[in-house]
């Protein structure tokens, strides 16, 4: 996934763990891996993605569900009501209750909806019923984001991790400062899970990727909601790519 000049850190060359990075470093980096700022080119995503992105928000999470939810299962969705945080514990869904005509009602539920990819138990064990990563039965996908590029940089840094054959399913503005992207793992289990998913942050650290979203119950943006900033502002969250 990253070629092979080395990305810098404040204090030189990155080396196998993490080092402190500055913004500049995340923007040098990502724009040397996609060779240069003349390659960031207009709905990168979009034009790389299988499954044809659908113009309305209900059709961007009926499709993205689909692609993402597996049978018998469960998942957890919350809100995020104007930008003042997660309502936990949220709703426990069966991959049942996310057909078709649930799926088009949930952008309307809340602002800001959010959905952990993973599946998990029916009731959290921590507190107040909220899940952890304990709680996780499927170990399907690391969440990736970062805040510290432009969304046009982002775009085409997780195109060119695409065609480098990096296995994304879904990236998913977030109506914020990132995309959310969705990384195949298929793990068996939570120690296989953390194995896989080491070694991919570590190199996506150096391009501004947040190393904090590594743990499998980790939530991401469903596309198709509305999302409130704490500026009053509301932003649609977009799906751009889905495989």
């Amino acid at each position: 996934m990253v070629n092979n000049q080395p990305l810098q850190g404040s204090d030189g060359p990155y080396p196998t763990r993490y080092r402190k990075f500055t913004p500049q470093d995340f923007e040098r980096n990502a724009l040397r891996h996609i060779g240069g700022r003349d390659s960031i080119v207009p709905n990168a995503l979009a034009a790389l993605s299988p499954v044809p992105v659908p113009r309305t928000p209900e059709g961007q999470c009926i499709a993205y569900l689909g692609r993402i939810v597996q049978p018998g299962r469960f998942y957890n969705a919350v809100a995020d009501l104007d930008g003042d945080g997660v309502i936990l514990p949220g709703a426990s869904l069966s991959s049942d209750e996310l057909c078709a005509e649930t799926a088009a009602k949930l952008p309307s539920l809340g602002s800001g909806m959010l959905i952990r990819p993973n599946a998990v138990s029916e009731v959290g064990s921590g507190r107040d019923q909220c899940h952890c990563d304990l709680d996780v039965t499927h170990y399907d996908f690391a969440v990736m984001e970062c805040d510290h590029l432009a969304i046009d940089l982002q775009e085409a840094l997780l195109a060119k991790f695409i065609v480098d054959g990096l296995d994304i399913r879904a990236c998913t503005f977030s109506g914020g400062k990132s995309v959310h992207a969705l990384i195949w793992v298929g793990a068996t289990d939570l120690a296989d899970y953390r194995a896989k998913v080491r070694p991919l942050f570590d190199a996506l650290v150096p391009f501004g990727f947040d190393p904090a979203t590594k743990n499998p119950s980790r939530m991401s943006r469903l596309p198709g909601s509305t999302r409130r900033l704490s500026d009053g502002t509301t932003r649609l969250q977009d799906l751009r790519y889905l495989a």
